[in-house]
């Protein structure tokens, strides 16, 4: 199926890792992905949204290689069979400032944001190695990259779903 890639109506959308199509598209109820260039993203319906386009961040159109009035090629699949993601170890590149605090010792803000926050920011979405992500850390944009994946057994895993009780480490902070 064919999408043109279109702007984000707002930028708080920009840090969902979410891909948005219009409410014509009749997605609604339905736990669906995109799945494009080797990654699943959820979809999720936006009035700002025309039909026949799919909203994207700049992290996402860069990770799938295409610009704003793009036409791209997608498929809407179902949730796809992954394992839950016990543990995520991942990089995290931010501002300059916040990095250099976090590398100096000011570890508690982003261990409280780690348990609190990103599990319970992209639940329920598919994450895989590779993947770069974006989010907001008290005000400041980041973008997180995945190192390794492991499931509950502690066996790594090339993907899996993001779950509130998701473990997220920062590898390059430790």
């Amino acid at each position: 199926m064919i999408r043109r890639v279109a702007i984000l109506p707002n930028k708080d959308l920009t840090y969902s890792n979410m891909v948005y199509v219009s409410p014509l598209e009749h997605l609604e109820n339905v736990h669906v992905f995109v799945y494009s260039s080797g990654f699943h993203y959820s979809v999720v319906t936006h009035p700002g949204i025309c039909e026949g386009t799919i909203g994207m961040s700049n992290l996402v159109m860069k990770m799938l290689r295409v610009n704003v009035g793009d036409d791209t090629v997608v498929s809407f699949v179902p949730a796809p069979v992954y394992h839950d993601i016990a543990t995520c170890v991942c990089d995290v590149s931010c501002n300059e400032n916040l990095l250099f605090d976090l590398l100096c010792g000011n570890l508690p803000t982003i261990s409280t944001f780690n348990r609190n926050r990103l599990g319970a920011l992209f639940c329920g979405q598919v994450f895989k190695m590779n993947q770069q992500v974006a989010f907001v850390h008290d005000g400041l944009n980041c973008c997180l990259t995945v190192i390794n994946i492991f499931n509950g057994a502690g066996v790594e895993i090339y993907g899996g779903f993001i779950r509130a009780s998701t473990r997220v480490i920062f590898d390059n902070l430790n």
